[in-house]
């Protein structure tokens, strides 16, 4: 469960299948390739992300790992992580473009890494943003222009 995150794709090609896969360079996973070392706690982490003596009991920072779900949404490739903000790739390079609010859309610091993509919502959705569009505010309070998603657990 605290591994970072690692995507790969596979495409075919005139009766060929052709691999590739990159870790996602959140950046915790950055500063710890950097260090050499765990340097982030994460989820399951007891003590010192290093298991040095030293640590802050009272610092619950997480470090994203990007590393429980994949999902193409909107013309965007995004990495998931239960605590954390998506972080979008390339879907031709499977490069990390970097941490992504979806153009603004998130209200919060947070997207849920358990999706399910609802065949047939794509018009209701369309017809929510148009109307969000078209107001100043919805009666929930949300922002013109955003667009909510909602997730079934």
């Amino acid at each position: 469960f605290d591994g970072d995150g690692m995507v790969l794709s596979f495409s075919f090609d005139q009766g060929h299948v052709w691999f590739k896969n990159k870790f996602v360079r959140t950046k915790g996973f950055v500063d710890e390739q950097a260090a050499g070392r765990p340097v982030h706690r994460t989820a399951f982490t007891r003590g010192a992300a290093d298991g040095s003596l030293l640590f802050n009991p009272f610092d619950f920072t997480l470090k994203n790992v990007a590393n429980t779900g994949v999902l193409h949404w909107g013309g965007r490739l995004l990495a998931l992580y239960e605590s954390g903000l998506p972080h979008e790739l390339n879907p031709a390079t499977l490069e990390t473009v970097g941490e992504s609010t979806l153009g603004g859309q998130l209200a919060t610091p947070v997207l849920a890494a358990h999706y399910r993509v609802m065949p047939g919502q794509q018009q209701k959705q369309q017809q929510q943003q148009d109307w969000h569009s078209s107001s100043s505010s919805s009666s929930n309070g949300a922002a013109a222009g955003r667009t909510w998603v909602g997730f079934s657990f």
